[in-house]
């Protein structure tokens, strides 16, 4: 999936969430701004007066805002440093947390528009390359042997200006180099057999209608740290979508959409499996393991009912959630207000 398709997904284009987002942010910098907080870094929301700094996590996960890579960011913060985020953090802190209501996670809702019947087994797309993507990527490789059943792109880009093929393939050998011998010597050939079909796809549709034409979507959130769930539309997209989805994020985030009371189809997924595991419990092969039945298992005159089921249920959960959001927003501004 390439950056430009984000604006051109059902997504992007039935919510404008990237819209809300960057208007919640302005608010909130605004506010701090009027409050004689003064940025600590252009690159990142962290604000400081006196001995107090806020950090701004919206969508991004919360260790994205580190500055000083040497120490865990966690026991950096201290007693007088306020985090704001709609993040759920996993572990105890000595700063204030003062989360968005969940009401916030209406700004993905949308009924999807396409309804094609599914004609693969599975979708998998990622855009960004690091060494967990590429691990997720080689393990469907290892598993399935091909993705001939799937409609499959990992572009392997970054965040520079330069998308060329000969780029991507240099971000794709550098983060193998990372990896521990046992993984090299496990991956090994599927490496071999992908590195010369770097950027990889195997079809030329957008990523909704991809969804649509799977029996079973793969989703790789942005983030997957063990300390925190970081959501974005990358999963809202697969709640909504009448199809079987399985979500590789931070730890505990299938259940804390259970939590929230999306339907996570768990008579079919074995979410758990993978949901309670950290990337260095073996997660991928895991995660890929929960993934692998579900396109073999299942008919899709089987299960067309129970997804369809599970899609309205979700969609109306957000839809709930978006007509919640303005009153909701309006008590926990003045809320913020106060605490900052």
């Amino acid at each position: 999936m390439k950056y430009s398709e984000t604006f051109l997904s059902e997504a992007y284009a039935l919510t404008e969430y990237l819209h809300s987002e960057q208007s919640l942010l302005s608010t909130l910098r605004w506010i701090l701004e009027l409050k004689n907080y003064q940025s600590q870094d252009p690159g990142k929301f962290i604000y400081k007066k006196e001995n107090t700094r806020v950090f701004l996590a919206i969508v991004d996960d919360l260790e994205h805002l580190n500055t000083d890579y040497r120490c865990k960011f966690y026991t950096s913060l201290t007693a007088d440093d306020i985090v704001v985020t709609d993040n759920l953090i996993l572990r105890p802190t000595c700063a204030t947390v003062i989360n968005l209501p969940q009401s916030w996670f209406g700004i993905y809702s949308y009924t999807p528009e396409h309804t094609a019947p599914p004609d693969r087994a599975y979708s998998f797309k990622t855009r960004r390359i690091d060494s967990i993507r590429q691990e997720i990527f080689l393990e469907l490789h290892y598993r399935l042997h091909h993705f001939e059943d799937g409609y499959v792109s990992f572009d392997c880009s970054d965040h520079s200006s330069d998308q060329s093929t000969e780029s991507k393939q240099k971000l794709w050998h550098q983060a193998w180099i990372t990896h521990s011998p046992e993984t090299k010597q496990k991956y090994q050939l599927s490496f071999d057999q992908l590195s010369e079909q770097i950027p990889y796809t195997n079809h030329d549709i957008e990523i909704d209608q991809a969804y649509s034409r799977s029996m079973l979507n793969i989703v790789i959130e942005t983030y997957s740290s063990e300390h925190a769930v970081a959501l974005s539309e990358k999963t809202f997209r697969a709640l909504v979508t009448p199809r079987l989805w399985t979500l590789y994020s931070g730890k505990h985030s299938v259940a804390y959409l259970r939590s929230l009371g999306f339907d996570v189809m768990d008579d079919l997924i074995d979410h758990n499996s993978y949901d309670t595991l950290s990337h260095n419990q073996d997660k991928v092969t895991e995660f890929i393991a929960a993934s692998n039945p579900m396109v073999k298992r299942f008919d899709w005159q089987d299960i067309e009912n129970r997804c369809n089921q599970a899609a309205e249920h979700n969609q109306n959960i957000l839809s709930q959630f978006k007509q919640q959001w303005p009153d909701d927003f309006a008590t926990w501004l003045q809320q913020f207000v106060q605490q900052v």
